[in-house]
């Protein structure tokens, strides 16, 4: 069976946000920046801005070039929530549906012609959806992987409705710019460009000497990606559509580890507690920090098995951490998500590691107290020292 995988990218999704809920930014230039001084970067534009050469990740200091460039405080609250909300239009549409960030999604429809009739139809039925209920229009590809329909969109941006038909992917790709390869940074396109790389497929034709000498190890992905070969499957964020989230702005500033790793141990008790309450296990782990600067990094990972202890989340969320906290500007925010949920209901110990049993029913006696007196009625020591036992 063919697979139809569709990508739907609402393009400068937060600055198209902001215009719904104040139209008169339609049509104007505008940007989304933390108040961090001079060395705040965008982290959205308006498509107006766009046009006249803002871009996301540009500094503060090298847009205010442009005069007529309103800047705006990112409300990320709002953000999440209307995230949520579009993520909840989608779960019907397809039998797996994930939410990437920043208004990425992806759906696998394979097989479902039956349901919903063909793969174009309903992609377009989507896109209509989303418009009326919103009041955004998003850009949607039709391909046979998640790959070539990201590329896809991008070829169409920013609004738009594009279908690759399975085998044209090659001829597609064929004469695309290497930069809308998802994953091509500046330093890889400097490079690319030094060797004459310009189009995919000067990428997709290099022999293996050439491609190992150039990339290294890398460079085979890098050449299967250009030809649009990609296996990876669409997971659903949750199994209930439902994802708990705990957000941390920071009262100060910090890149002190200690402190960072005692604020995430009290956001593990937060999405601990509400997992608890509503009978829920949770299996992946998402860390966003957000830089004073800010620039945005994000990292994921898997519990052992589906859990709602909440030093099983600390300890995972603490290894994203290390893993993406790589620079040494200080943090001002974080957010920690659980997703792909199960219902634990009173079967709930039969999940838990044997190990956990006693950490669980512990927890479970301090949820009661905390329900009856308050969250900061009793803490863990965890907290306080940062995490270390």
């Amino acid at each position: 069976m063919e697979r139809q995988v569709l990508h739907i990218n609402v393009a400068h999704f937060q600055a198209s946000l902001e215009e719904i809920r104040r139209p008169e930014l339609r049509g104007e230039p505008f940007a989304i920046a933390s108040p961090s001084g001079r060395r705040s970067v965008l982290l959205d534009v308006s498509n107006k801005a766009f046009s006249e050469g803002i871009d996301r990740g540009d500094s503060l200091k090298k847009s205010s070039a442009l005069k007529r460039l309103r800047i705006l405080h990112p409300d990320f609250n709002y953000y999440l929530r209307a995230e949520k909300d579009i993520y909840s239009l989608l779960l019907p549409q397809a039998p797996a549906v994930e939410t990437v960030s920043r208004g990425h999604f992806f759906l696998d429809v394979t097989g479902t012609s039956k349901i919903f009739g063909s793969p174009i139809d309903h992609a377009v039925r989507i896109k209509r959806i989303i418009s009326e209920k919103i009041g955004i229009t998003p850009i949607v590809a039709l391909a046979s992987n998640r790959l070539v329909s990201k590329i896809a969109t991008r070829v169409v941006k920013p609004v738009g409705f594009i279908s690759v038909l399975n085998g044209d992917e090659q001829d597609f790709l064929a004469h695309q710019d290497v930069t809308l390869l998802p994953g091509i940074g500046e330093k890889l396109t400097a490079t690319m460009k030094m060797l004459g790389i310009r189009e995919l497929m000067d990428l997709a034709t290099l022999s293996d000497d050439n491609i190992y000498s150039a990339f290294g190890r890398k460079g085979f992905k890098l050449r299967d990606c250009a030809k649009g070969i990609d296996f990876t499957a669409v997971c659903s964020n949750s199994a209930e559509g439902k994802n708990f989230f705990a957000v941390k702005i920071l009262d100060s500033d910090s890149n002190d580890l200690e402190e960072l790793s005692s604020h995430l141990y009290y956001m593990a008790e937060d999405t601990g507690f509400e997992l608890r309450k509503n009978s829920f296990l949770a299996k992946k782990i998402i860390l966003r920090i957000y830089y004073t600067d800010g620039i945005e990094n994000s990292g994921r990972s898997d519990l052992l098995v589906h859990s709602a202890v909440d030093r099983d989340i600390y300890d995972t969320v603490y290894s994203i951490l290390i893993r993406i906290f790589t620079r040494r500007v200080r943090i001002r925010k974080m957010i920690l998500e659980v997703s792909h949920l199960m219902p634990g209901d009173r079967q709930m110990d039969l999940f838990v590691p044997e190990g956990s049993v006693k950490n669980l029913s512990i927890q479970k006696s301090i949820d009661s107290i905390r329900m009856k007196f308050g969250r900061d009625a009793i803490q863990s020591g965890f907290s306080f020292s940062g995490g270390r036992k």
